[in-house]
């Protein structure tokens, strides 16, 4: 029988093209940070490989299919517009999200990160059914994966080097398979028959082969010791001075490669993109700076008020040198000159006073800007690095000299700085009508509306959350009427578009009033929100309607300030680094296959002796995989069974040792993830100064503290709501640290360690 690679079975090679690709997806969905395990990211893998495959191999049939498919449920549906159109105005704000991704102006939000993980999947499996199915090049699948596993692993990404582990054995597999191809064809060629079910044993071979080498090398001990090369090594880094700082932070090194576009969205200072709620500060120090003045750093410029958010509009972005001129659109003014050093930060964005322009840099590199004067470096700011601003601050003119008065809604560059929300209440225009009464000029009608916000309006970190189908500003005007930076900032920068007046919300880090040490620290409580408005004949003015802080006076380039702080958080992934691995003994694996099956060996010219010390050395890796194999298999039962066992006990028993046991699990897998207790800590202490951090919808750590203080201090017997409620939290804390750790560590430290779930006292 003929047995070619054009007839081996197509799901054979479907199941390889899956379980590939499912090495980098599923290290792109943790990234990522997509709400879905492994199990179901290899499934969607599983189904984007299989329509690749139908429309790369049967164009024609599958787009009549999905023509014929979807027509059909549009009749059904009778053709909504409506739902048409969502679909289409989400694709469109999809498709803007990534291009802005991939320009390096915006990050990927929350809503369209498992598409876009989709997207890039989908393109991973058509990049790889190429090389499978067409080119059958087996060569070109480690040079397409090998250097990405390895960036991932250096960047301290845990389940990259399992995934790559997992790659060599698919590989291995993959090039027996296809020597046997080849060899069959040759056979055929000489007229030589091969037996009937050979080529099962063929992967049977390559398999064992493949994993022998592939997990030998992984737990063979590896030393971190390094060959010492002088020489190369001085001339390295007399050239590249910046090799030195490689790898040298887990959080905030370049090594990371963490940066982010700064927004409020992405921090804790607020949970979500929607505007509002209480917010908890931090103090921790981010950012260094020598200046002769503290100054507003803007770090993002926000234009589009919609459905309680701000958003970015689209706008062209200009792409500069470092240390080359910006054009400038303020004229009058002094220059300035700022040293910023980052801490404990790793950033794209280029924190500067408005009007930034030049940025100087050790680092050589580009930046780009748009016409906000949003700067962001293209390779990103990392812990240890320092930039200089320079920008020229507006000098402060005669109120009087704001005297001009323009119509901008008639069009030119400035209508989207006037852009209101279709169901914005009339009750606001109507009180910014009010407060503005007798006021004449443009500058007049800002400080009246600034200074209204200020006396009227309370100052507070705990505002209430905006009700469901409320308008933000709305309800914060009329019953909230108290609140934080975000809430006075939207609220002047609306009702200064109700009077005709452009204004734009800008985010960023006020710097502090003193310095220390010559220096200004900029910590994540300095993080703040404030508006500017364009008024002629100046253009853009800073204002401060936040009535805790001291309005910004620019007189000859200085900005006095002083007041209240807030703040705004970085994420801190995993600091865990993967064990280094090496891979051997491939190429002899290789030699020893050439010619199998082609050629029959007699038993009477091979010594017993020897054909027996050959079988035990052949048997001897596969008995001690399968033995361990075994023990890891029965301790993780073991383990299983235990917890399961505890939970049970937990349910029934509900005594007044339940709920603390629970509660020193929680702490446990608190502390694995980096937040664990301080001495002398109280719980309730404890509990507000992590929050923020550990914080789900269902899963509130005040409500569990509560339950855990009154068990210990009271005569009360657990309830089973109770109890069911704490192990809920414990189980969202256990998948957050199976997210942090990687699924790897997680399993082996749960399950083979027994180390996550204790039985206290039960």
């Amino acid at each position: 029988m003929k047995l070619t690679d054009e007839r081996k079975p197509i799901a054979e090679k479907l199941i390889m093209l899956i379980l590939i690709v499912f090495t980098l997806s599923n290290i792109w969905g943790l990234l990522l940070g997509i709400e879905l395990n492994s199990f179901s990211r290899l499934i969607i893998t599983a189904l984007l490989a299989v329509g690749v495959h139908l429309l790369l191999s049967y164009p024609f049939i599958t787009i009549i299919t999905l023509t014929f498919t979807t027509i059909p449920m549009l009749i059904l549906s009778n053709y909504k517009i409506l739902g048409v159109t969502k679909v289409l105005l989400w694709l469109e704000q999809f498709i803007r999200n990534v291009v802005d991704y991939f320009n390096g102006t915006e990050q990927i939000l929350s809503r369209n990160l498992i598409m876009f993980w989709v997207l890039i999947t989908f393109s991973l499996c058509v990049i790889t059914w190429f090389v499978l199915m067409k080119t059958k090049q087996a060569w070109i699948l480690p040079v397409l994966y090998i250097p990405v596993f390895i960036y991932y692993w250096y960047i301290y990404v845990d389940v990259a080097y399992q995934m790559m582990i997992m790659f060599f054995i698919l590989y291995f597999i993959l090039i027996g398979s296809q020597q046997y191809v080849r060899i069959e064809k040759s056979s055929l060629n000489q007229k030589i028959h091969l037996k009937a079910g050979i080529y099962p044993n063929w992967i049977k071979t390559a398999l064992a082969y493949g994993l022998i080498i592939v997990l030998l090398a992984a737990i063979l001990p590896k030393g971190r010791n390094v060959v010492d090369w002088y020489w190369l090594r001085d001339q390295v880094i007399s050239r590249y001075p910046a090799i030195t700082d490689l790898r040298d932070d887990l959080v905030y090194g370049r090594s990371y490669g963490q940066a982010e576009i700064f927004s409020f969205s992405n921090t804790g200072f607020q949970e979500s993109l929607e505007l509002g709620g209480p917010v908890v500060l931090s103090d921790r120090l981010i950012m260094e700076i020598q200046s002769s003045y503290p100054f507003y750093l803007r770090g993002s410029v926000k234009s589009t008020y919609k459905n309680n958010r701000w958003e970015k509009e689209p706008t062209k972005v200009f792409n500069k040198g470092l240390n080359e001129e910006i054009p400038r659109e303020v004229e009058n003014g002094t220059i300035v000159e700022l040293d910023i050093s980052y801490v404990n930060m790793a950033s794209f964005s280029i924190f500067t006073p408005y009007q930034p322009t030049r940025v100087y840099s050790e680092r050589d590199g580009r930046f780009k800007y748009n016409k906000n004067y949003e700067l962001t470096k293209i390779s990103g700011i990392y812990k240890n690095e320092k930039y200089t601003v320079q920008a020229i601050i507006p000098n402060q003119i005669k109120h009087t000299d704001y005297n001009v008065q323009v119509n901008y809604s008639d069009g030119g560059d400035l209508v989207s700085y006037l852009q209101l929300p279709e169901e914005l209440s009339p009750k606001i225009t109507q009180l910014a009508d009010e407060v503005t009464e007798g006021k004449y000029t443009p500058y007049e009608k800002a400080e009246a509306i600034r200074d209204y916000l200020r006396s009227n309006y309370s100052y507070t970190l705990e505002p209430s959350a905006t009700p469901a189908g409320k308008e933000f500003v709305e309800y914060f005007l009329f019953e909230e009427k108290q609140g934080y930076c975000t809430y006075f900032a939207t609220t002047m920068a609306v009702m200064l578009r109700t009077q005709g007046i452009p204004s734009r919300y800008i985010e960023g880090f006020r710097m502090p009033d003193e310095r220390k040490n010559g220096l200004y620290e900029v910590r994540l409580d300095n993080a703040h929100a404030w508006v500017e408005a364009y008024l002629e004949p100046m253009g853009w003015i800073t204002f401060e309607p936040t009535p805790a802080f001291a309005g910004p006076a620019v007189v000859s380039g200085s900005i006095e300030t002083g007041g209240a702080q807030e703040e705004e958080q970085v994420r801190s992934p995993s600091s865990d680094a993967p064990t280094e691995g090496a891979m051997t003994g491939a190429e002899d694996m290789m030699e020893g296959m050439e010619g199998f099956g082609g050629t029959n060996y007699k038993a009477s010219e091979v010594d017993p002796l020897a054909q027996f010390v050959d079988k035990m050395l052949a048997l001897a890796p596969k008995i001690t995989y399968i033995l361990l194999l075994i023990g890891i298999l029965l301790r993780a039962t073991y383990i299983h069974f235990r917890n399961k066992s505890y939970y049970s006990k937990l349910m029934k028993d509900r005594s007044k040792s339940s709920i603390p046991s629970i509660y020193k699990n929680i702490l446990d897998v608190l502390e694995a993830m980096g937040k664990p207790i301080k001495m002398g800590e109280t719980p309730y202490e404890y509990t507000e100064r992590i929050i923020s951090k550990v914080y789900g919808n269902e899963h509130n750590l005040r409500e569990i503290t509560n339950i855990y203080i009154r068990m210990q201090y009271s005569r009360e017997e657990g309830q089973k709501e109770e109890v069911e409620q704490m192990l809920n939290c414990l189980w969202f804390l256990e998948r957050k640290l199976r997210v942090y750790w990687g699924f790897w560590k997680f399993s082996f430290k749960k399950y083979i360690k027994g180390e996550i779930i204790r039985p206290y006292n039960i």
